[in-house]
């Protein structure tokens, strides 16, 4: 009897262990771009072709092929560069810069032809921190569109999550928006929405990482994540890290379950990853460290 009830143990041990991984994982690969003293917020395009890569203080701007090794100067490294987002088919980056006028910024959106190696503004104003994310301008090209306003919250259209002044908006439309603030606090960080837009993932400062059922207004914190973005409808990836009050000393990424709190590890604590971005055309996430190094991890179907 006893020989069985180890048995069963271990069998239920073994069903715990496969259950509580979250996503598989095929192979992790460093990123080594050549001429680059440090790349930092990687942020990798659909097909899984090109890495567009800043520095440490998001200045400038370099596109890195991973297959040919080819490396571009996008936008010079005097320039502050944000918001970057590819086309659906990574024939364009788009991304914005912008430049301080008292109280106001000049925010231009730029758009980057891969093919072509051009870059034109497709808009130019000066307008408020406070009203930036109301004005809205659209273009349709090769049938696909994007619209100005995603592009300056990394997005190509709407709706969109970002964060205006430290407040939540959730952008529906460029006349519908709405401001949330589940925690009645000043300050959130890394808003991220679900893809099937029902769940809003963000940082609450004080308060910590947490998801929102758009529809319901449920709130639950998820411990001990920062930097928190959607994989799918289910399953969010943040990093998870230590430090000593000056610096971090450790960091993971991590996958969260948020309907069962399964928690995988899926880049090492050593390897220092941190602010992971998940790609669902080529089903990778990418991560850099502080030391800039990029890391891909390459995710089973």
């Amino acid at each position: 009897m006893k020989c069985f009830q180890l048995v069963c143990l271990a069998l239920l041990m073994s069903l715990m262990a496969n259950a509580q991984e979250i996503i598989g994982i095929k192979k992790v690969d460093k990123i080594e771009i050549p001429g680059y003293e440090g790349a930092f917020f990687p942020v990798l395009g659909n097909t899984g072709e090109w890495i567009a890569v800043r520095s440490y203080t998001k200045h400038g701007l370099r596109l890195f092929n991973i297959d040919t090794k080819e490396i571009r100067e996008v936008c010079a490294t005097d320039n502050f560069c944000e918001n970057l987002v590819f086309s659906l088919d990574d024939s364009r980056l788009f991304y914005t810069a912008q430049l301080a006028n008292g109280s106001s910024k000049e925010v231009k959106v730029f758009e980057y032809d891969i093919e072509k190696m051009t870059i034109r503004v497709t808009e130019e104003a000066t307008v408020s921190e406070l009203n930036w994310w109301k004005r809205m301008v659209m273009w349709w090209e090769d049938e696909e569109s994007f619209q100005a306003d995603a592009v300056r919250a990394g997005y190509l259209s709407y709706p969109f999550v970002t964060v205006v002044q430290g407040e939540l908006v959730y952008a529906i439309s460029e006349i519908e928006q709405q401001q949330l603030n589940p925690f009645d606090i000043q300050y959130y960080m890394f808003p991220s929405l679900s893809p099937d837009q029902k769940w809003i993932s963000a940082y609450a400062v004080g308060k910590g990482c947490f998801v929102y059922e758009i529809e319901s207004g449920k709130t639950e914190i998820i411990d001990d994540l920062e930097a928190p973005v959607w994989m799918n409808e289910h399953v969010i990836i943040g990093m998870q890290s230590q430090d000593d009050g000056q610096e971090i000393r450790s960091s993971s990424i991590v996958a969260v379950d948020i309907t069962t709190g399964f928690r995988q590890v899926i880049l090492s604590q050593d390897r220092f990853g941190s602010y992971p971005r998940y790609v669902q055309g080529c089903n990778k996430i990418i991560c850099h460290t502080p030391m800039g190094e990029v890391y891909l991890i390459h995710l089973d179907n």
